[in-house]
């Protein structure tokens, strides 16, 4: 059983009546290449302790944890707190890459090992979102579709707070030149350069570009290179460590959700 206190998180301010926090790879109970506190289920973790750290990340947070089956689109969903009783047995999510919830009794959760986790909460209207930002669903703009629902159901752009979490930074995310050029043109990016002198992809800028865009102006950033960092899992460090880690990696997690109002 995992001590749920034992999880520690970098909580992030979204604004009043919001809790917001990332996890690293810290307080879990997988093992191997997944030591820690996996909530992935697609990335060949046992089934089980994907549950169980599902579990304790939930007691956690204090309220039924929503998970998607991210598939890199831009395909967003509302989320119910039966969907999110449902998603947390490993194959039952629903598949989008962003999620919007009014409900209290729900925590939305964006799970990353290099891509872009940004958490999004209107504190006014109440309403959350959370979505996937990988080089494919930037492209997508997975995140304007995010803001569009939200807005759709109450939000105001310019009052909607994001958080961009970790993930890889361009010094460590390289990519063959065609497609470092073009990400750069499809999201007003340049191409930059990886610590290998090589073509790199700039996916925080480009996320931030992205909700600036949107009208969002009130941005925090977890400024930690997933890649760098031996605190979180990282997709591509493990696969260039392929002699120990077997290319395999866990997903850390973003998650948001409404703090219940005080009687």
């Amino acid at each position: 059983m995992i001590n749920q206190h034992d999880i520690p998180v970098t909580e992030v301010d979204l604004g009043p009546g919001i809790r917001a926090f990332y996890t690293s790879r810290s307080g879990g109970c997988s093992v191997g290449a997944y030591e820690g506190l996996n909530v992935g289920d697609a990335v060949g973790d046992a089934a089980d302790a994907v549950e169980s750290n599902r579990d304790a990340l939930g007691a956690f947070t204090g309220t039924s944890v929503n998970y998607l089956r991210q598939v890199h689109g831009n395909a967003v969903v509302d989320v119910t707190a039966s969907d999110a009783r449902n998603s947390r047995t490993p194959g039952a999510e629903r598949q989008a890459d962003g999620a919007v919830t009014s409900d209290p009794a729900v925590a939305l959760c964006v799970y990353v090992a290099d891509c872009v986790p940004v958490l999004l909460a209107d504190p006014v209207a109440r309403i959350i979102g959370s979505a996937h930002a990988g080089r494919p669903g930037l492209e997508a703009r997975i995140i304007s579709h995010t803001i569009e629902l939200m807005v759709c159901q109450g939000a105001d752009a310019s009052r909607i707070r994001a958080a961009v979490g970790p993930c890889i930074c361009p010094r460590c995310y390289e990519v063959p030149a065609e497609m470092a050029l073009r990400f750069a043109q499809n999201t007003g990016t340049v191409v930059s350069q990886t610590q290998w002198d090589t073509p790199g992809i700039e996916l925080r800028v480009a996320a931030h570009k992205e909700l600036a865009a949107a009208g969002v102006a009130q941005i925090v950033h977890v400024d930690v290179c997933t890649y760098e960092s031996g605190e979180l899992y990282s997709h591509r460090w493990s696969t260039h460590h392929a002699e120990d880690t077997g290319g395999a990696s866990g997903r850390f997690a973003g998650i948001v959700r409404l703090d219940v109002p005080k009687k």
